[in-house]
């Protein structure tokens, strides 16, 4: 059987096949997502030199170099205009195509075909949906009482079913304005039979009014009339008058309800019943995002109650709710839950208690389709009976959830992410060919690009290779798509002034590059000479930074130094600056130890760490991910001070808090992990005016003092 942690994986990965790179034109321009529009214009000037057209003579490179230069012009007009680029941070490229539409996407004939024959298919088997809207429900009420109060006789029955009843419709549209709907309705008891066909005609008179004709045949004929008067948008009037044809002769029934917007959060309806009989209120409203509470009153000759219901919906996938009723009829508690197992699948269940016993009631519903199963557990209220009426269905549905639906969802998971890799593979095909056009245009680019680094024995790009390195064999998948690429060129066409600047994100946009091994980590692995020394290092790409490295640089610099490009800490820096401690007269050396925080560097970090003295954990408050790793990585540390010294003191520091629009991270969810932990928390930012970066290390030292 598949564990969580495989479950996980699967939606981690079709996550991360879905996801489109958020900072796609950046990583093209090959620029930080706080550069400058110098930066972003010498970025594009600099692209233009290798990718426009005209800077080819052969047709082919020509019409390659097209494809390319059309690609950084669309990045350029988005980063280079303040308003767009504001949209693109706020909400990618998507949010940019729907707010100004001016982005044309380039794409094969084979690719165009292949979406719009997805789109067409989409669009029939909706449209049929949508004309036919086929709705229907199936209910069934079960006696089970004799089970836990005895039966009065042995020949009698501890479980029978005492009524059933289903109904199916189907519409269908005559005009723009008319439309009808045909169904039928079957109700079944120990000693009856109802059926009955249903044909009704809806008129649209305009876009505020409607009105309803339904006649019904079968064992009770009826003729009904219903209405829709839309008044303001807050407000709407609805009536339904019927006359059935009874043995006693003519019933009439009419009802009528006013409902009414009263504010964003509340709204309220006033409905009379059976011909003016009884009269009924409603009010509704929304507490907070995952609370409403609902309360009614009912006054009539036959029966009268007040009812009251909380529905609490935390994550979206649970609805828990549970209400009372008091009334003529006697007390009721209630409280249920519901689960929604898929976008179009819906299981629940509710436990009444009250003086006419205790009743279960099951719900499936599935698109269209309601199935609803009501048991009366017990006649009369007992904790045994509700006991039993609770823990069975929980057992029930956990052991179906288990056994039958978790296998399934994860079967259509493993489907997609199939799927997703077969299409991100025949992308990556294209991708392919693309980038070794592009190393075939910038060739003559990395010829003069070595000229001037050998001159000046600056950086040359020895070897580098791109994707999954456990070995440098280039293996292939049943795509034929090497594991591993080799990247030299496109990053030696990067150097500039003995420069190589790389994004932390998706490598695989940069002109050059494309994705070895979808879904799977990758690895940059580059040898390089500099000032005629040979050197090494390897990257994990796609794992963002949090930000400590410039903390600690902008520290020990007194704020003169802040790394507006992205390199990665390779295992331990170390730096030193004398500190004072506040409200003495001490100066020490503050050894601080810039470690690495990629697991590819896990195994020697450590090394560093023997008896350290101070803690300090930060993440990004922009990523969820580096927050839930810093308990790994203070027990990691914790773990290298002896057992019979004191606590190690520390601190936690929330980065990137000028990232406000992007924050995933509370401050309120920092302070208490920094509380459970025993950490004094700091939230600082290296840009925005060097935000507490000096109050981190003096509350260090005094924790320590």
């Amino acid at each position: 059987m598949s564990t969580a942690y495989e479950d996980a994986e699967l939606e981690r990965e079709l996550a991360e096949l879905e996801k489109e790179d958020e900072n796609e034109f950046y990583t093209l321009l090959n620029v930080d997502v706080r550069a400058t529009p110098e930066e972003i214009r010498s970025a594009y000037r600099r692209l233009c030199r290798i990718y426009h057209p005209d800077r080819h003579q052969d047709p082919r490179k020509q019409q390659t170099a097209s494809v390319f230069f059309h690609r950084i012009q669309e990045a350029y007009r988005v980063l280079s205009d303040p308003r767009k680029r504001a949209i693109y941070d706020r909400s990618g490229k998507k949010g940019v195509e729907a707010d100004m539409a001016l982005i044309e996407r380039t794409t094969l004939p084979t690719e165009l075909l292949e979406e719009y024959e997805k789109l067409k298919k989409l669009w029939e088997e909706r449209t049929y949906v949508q004309e036919a809207n086929p709705q229907g429900s199936f209910s069934m009420k079960i006696d089970a009482s004799r089970l836990l109060d005895g039966a009065s006789s042995p020949h009698q029955p501890l479980v029978f079913v005492s009524k059933m009843s289903a109904s199916q419709s189907v519409d269908a549209q005559i005009t723009r304005s008319a439309f009808s709907t045909v169904g039928g309705t079957v109700v079944a008891g120990p000693k009856y039979l109802l059926g009955g066909l249903q044909v009704s005609l809806r008129y649209i008179l305009s876009s505020q009014n409607w009105v309803k004709v339904t006649t019904l045949l079968g064992s009770l004929p009826a003729l009904a009339l219903e209405t829709y008067h839309n008044i303001s948008d807050s407000m709407y009037l609805t009536s339904n008058t019927q006359c059935s044809l009874t043995p006693l002769g003519p019933l009439l029934n009419m009802t009528g309800s006013a409902t009414r917007r009263l504010t964003n959060t509340t709204s309220a309806s006033l409905t009379v019943k059976d011909t003016g009989n009884a009269v009924s209120a409603k009010m509704a409203h929304q507490l907070s995002q995952t609370v409403n509470v609902v309360g009614e009153t009912e006054v009539g000759f036959d029966a009268s109650r007040v009812e009251g219901r909380v529905h609490y919906n935390p994550d979206g996938a649970y609805l828990y709710q549970s209400g009372v009723r008091i009334g003529t009829g006697g007390v009721a508690m209630f409280y249920g839950v519901e689960n929604e197992i898929t976008k179009l699948t819906r299981l629940g269940g509710r436990v009444s208690v009250g003086s006419e016993g205790v009743q279960l009631t099951l719900r499936l519903v599935r698109a269209g389709m309601t199935f609803t199963t009501s048991v009366t557990v017990s006649k009369t209220p007992s904790i045994g009976a509700v006991f039993y009426a609770t823990t069975v269905p929980l057992f029930l549905f956990g052991g179906f959830k288990v056994l039958a639906i978790a296998p399934l969802l994860r079967r259509q998971r493993q489907s997609e992410v199939a799927e997703r890799r077969a299409e991100k593979a025949r992308e990556m095909l294209e991708r392919k060919k693309e980038a070794e056009a592009a190393i075939e245009l910038m060739t003559e680019t990395v010829e003069r690009v070595l000229v001037t680094e050998r001159a000046r024995q600056g950086l040359i790009i020895v070897e580098a290779w791109y994707g999954k390195l456990f070995d440098l064999d280039p293996a292939s998948d049943g795509l034929s798509l090497p594991k591993v690429i080799d990247v030299h060129v496109p990053l030696q066409c990067l150097v500039v002034d003995s420069k190589l600047i790389l994004r932390e994100e998706n490598k695989a946009i940069i002109p050059g590059f494309y994705d070895p091994c979808i879904g799977e980590s990758k690895y940059l692995r580059v040898r390089y000479e500099f000032r005629g020394t040979p050197h090494e290092l390897r990257l994990f790409a796609g794992d963002a930074v949090v930000g400590k490295t410039a903390l600690v640089q902008n520290f020990v610099s007194d704020g003169t130094k802040f790394p507006k490009n992205y390199s990665m800490t390779m295992g331990v820096d170390i730096l030193v600056k004398a500190v004072h401690i506040p409200d003495t007269q001490t100066t020490v050396e503050l050894y601080i130890y810039d470690t690495a925080g990629k697991e590819v560097f896990a195994d020697f970090v450590p090394e560093y760490w023997e008896n350290p003295g101070l803690v300090m954990v930060a993440y990004d408050v922009s990523q969820e991910e580096s927050f839930d790793s810093c308990v790994k990585w203070l027990e990691r540390v914790r773990a290298q001070k002896p057992a019979v010294e004191a606590q190690l003191p520390g601190v936690l520091v929330a980065c990137k808090c000028d990232l406000e629009a992007r924050r995933e991270v509370s401050e309120e969810r920092g302070r208490e992990l920094a509380a459970s932990k025993d950490l004094v928390y700091f939230e600082t930012s290296a840009v925005r005016e060097l935000f507490n970066t000096f109050d981190i290390y003096p509350s260090l030292l005094r924790s320590a003092a």
